[in-house]
């Protein structure tokens, strides 16, 4: 009994201290230090990817998502721990995301993955049918290359491709003629990227007795009845072509004929964010026309607070100014955007507001332009906005257009060079941050050397600038008419960063302006005499204010914009002022040249060498 005693003492004194050491013990809680980075970015294919990481404790790791794995997905403590992350082919058209969770003990770690979109593009529809008088055959696509699509050469007579824009989601318009024969014909139409394929067949009725005055009917995504008048000499009936059944259906369809009747349509609501294409065809004793209906895509506008709301194009916020001055709408945006934007713009409903469009600096980080480099501060627009260049006006939804896009934003950079002057009637005027009466050519005025002529009649101070003769009298602002099918001139893209000082030109300015004193030579036609004219070199401008820092190629080349519609009171937005603003964007951050052929986008007008974003906001919401 003696000796077992002290043995039971020890006994307890060892479990005491494992009680203890059970405690505070650092493994129960584990730690997990990566050895690589936690963001892992893996290609459209099957792809796999290491992740390493040590540990003081038994693991685990799990995936977010079934399209994504894991190897092992559990094991010991150890360093250098190797985590395989694999996916099979990514078959969509879209980037998809996933995480990955390892716990050990109490602690955890998150890993994000994505697998890269599917290069490529898919229709929906593979066939359509178009009636005898021709028209417009809509062809929806989703893509994310550039693709081409080519004509089959024995329908090049009558079908042609009328719109094509890639590398988004867009519609192809193809144009039929009128098929005067009483045979129906077909076509093809081929879309290709690298290996991929696909053709589109497109069948034209023959000359036919069945009359449908409007063979395009749109309607908005939530749908309803539609009505479709039909005239013929013949019994009809109709149908809904495939790939529209699920949405389209006839609830009234008269078939007697040599009268004029009603096909009546129910529509069902889009609740999906892009529009479809369906069609009827109407058939009678061999004759048939087909009647093409477009629904939109569903608008979902987001409430941000404070009557700010968000399109679902994610390219749009709207909002009201009643009561408040641009102080308030930038603390306002800023308390629900980050710190992202480089411009704002601000696209009033009407011109009662501002008229034109405008230009309001509030930053400046670039030397050698003829500005002093600013912070927002300055402005009193401080803290929440430090990257915003400025915000940009446009007095109606009319004034929101390339033209006065591009002029408005180059503002940003030029022109604070030097003062210039300006001829309106009989009087010149001095102006500041445009051209005037120079040969820069760009898009803050100026003529074009190539059509200009000196020594008019022989006197070497008359001249003469064709390609500005669009009004009666000269812009007061710098002769700054006809810009908008303008690329922007070798010294605003120097000023902006595009291309290198050895690029530029020498530009030359005039001043002493008058009229010429002969009837034969109107301002209004581009004539003008003046007492002086002062060239400037690139390397004048750089001796006068230094070289351009940040110098090219390490500039900025893309630009972010946010565009607010802004309306007198709070109000709903209607569809068409969503679109009209949207349409706009895509079409100015467009990096490619588009089918509009009247006026260049941004990527056009600055040669291919910057670009506009325009979308995403919602990504960047605080």
């Amino acid at each position: 009994m003696k000796r077992s005693i002290p043995t039971l003492f020890v006994a307890f004194l060892g479990f005491l201290n494992i009680i203890s050491c059970t405690k505070d013990d650092p493994i129960s809680k584990g730690f997990i230090t990566p050895g690589t980075s936690q963001s892992i970015s893996l290609e459209a294919g099957a792809a796999s990817s290491e992740f390493v990481f040590s540990t003081n404790s038994n693991w685990t790791a799990r995936a977010s998502e079934s399209w994504l794995s894991v190897s092992p997905s559990s094991g010991g403590a150890g360093e250098n721990i190797k985590l395989k992350v694999s996916a099979g082919e990514n078959t969509q058209y879209e980037t998809r995301s996933a995480t990955v969770t390892i716990s050990a003990g109490e602690a955890t770690l998150t890993l994000t993955v994505q697998q890269a979109s599917k290069k490529g593009f898919e229709i929906s529809q593979a066939s359509f049918s178009i009636g005898k008088d021709g028209g417009n055959v809509n062809i929806p696509v989703k893509a994310n290359v550039s693709y081409t699509c080519t004509v089959s050469e024995s329908a090049k007579s009558w079908l042609s491709v009328t719109q094509l824009k890639s590398l988004t989601d867009y519609t192809i318009v193809l144009s039929a003629s009128k098929n005067e024969t009483y045979d129906a014909r077909t076509g093809t139409v081929t879309i290709a990227y690298e290996n991929q394929t696909s053709t589109i067949t497109v069948t034209q009725s023959q000359n036919e007795e069945i009359i449908v005055t409007q063979k395009e009917f749109e309607i908005n995504s939530k749908g309803g009845e539609l009505r479709i008048p039909v005239t013929t000499n013949i019994e009809y009936e109709c149908s809904v072509m495939d790939g529209a059944q699920e949405w389209i259906t006839i609830s009234q369809s008269q078939t007697r004929g040599l009268e004029e009747y009603s096909i009546v349509l129910q529509v069902a609501e889009n609740v999906g964010y892009t529009g479809r294409v369906g069609q009827i065809k109407v058939t009678g004793v061999g004759k048939e026309s087909f009647i093409t209906i477009i629904q939109g895509g569903n608008i979902r506008i987001t409430d941000l607070g404070d009557d700010f709301y968000l399109h679902s194009s994610g390219r749009v916020i709207a909002t009201h100014y009643k009561g408040r001055n641009n102080d308030d709408l930038l603390r306002l945006i800023y308390s629900k955007f980050e710190d992202e934007f480089d411009f704002a713009f601000y696209v009033y409903e009407d011109d009662s507001y501002f008229i034109g469009g405008g230009y309001s600096t509030l930053m400046n980080n670039i030397k050698g332009i003829g500005r002093e480099i600013e912070g927002n501060s300055i402005y009193n627009h401080n803290l929440y906005a430090e990257k915003l260049f400025g915000t940009i006006l446009f007095g109606g939804y009319q004034e929101f257009n390339p033209e006065i896009i591009k002029h408005e934003l180059c503002h940003t950079w030029a022109n604070y060079l030097r003062s210039t002057y300006q001829l309106i009637g009989e009087q010149e005027h001095e102006i500041f941050a445009h051209w005037g009466f120079s040969d820069v050519n760009g898009m803050l005025g100026g003529f074009d050397k190539k059509t200009f002529t000196a020594n008019i009649e022989g006197n070497p101070k008359w001249y003469h600038a064709p390609n500005i003769n669009y009004s009666e009298t000269w812009d007061a602002q710098g002769a700054t008419m006809g810009i908008e099918d303008k690329t922007y001139a070798p010294l605003e893209l120097y000023l902006m960063g595009l291309i290198s000082a050895e690029e530029v030109p020498d530009v030359t300015f005039y001043s002493g302006l008058s009229n010429i004193p002969d009837s034969r030579f109107s301002l209004a036609d581009g004539y003008f005499a003046a007492e002086k004219s002062e060239t400037w070199s690139i390397e004048d401008i750089i001796e006068r204010f230094g070289a351009r820092e940040p110098a090219y190629p390490n500039t900025q080349k893309e630009f972010r914009i946010l565009t607010v519609i802004l309306t007198k009171e709070a109000r709903e937005i209607q569809d068409t002022e969503w679109e009209l603003v949207d349409n706009m964007l895509l079409k100015m951050s467009y990096a490619g040249k588009d089918d509009d052929n009247s006026s260049l986008n941004f990527w056009e007008a600055t040669l291919g060498k910057a670009t506009l974003k325009v979308d995403e906001l919602d990504k960047i919401l605080k």
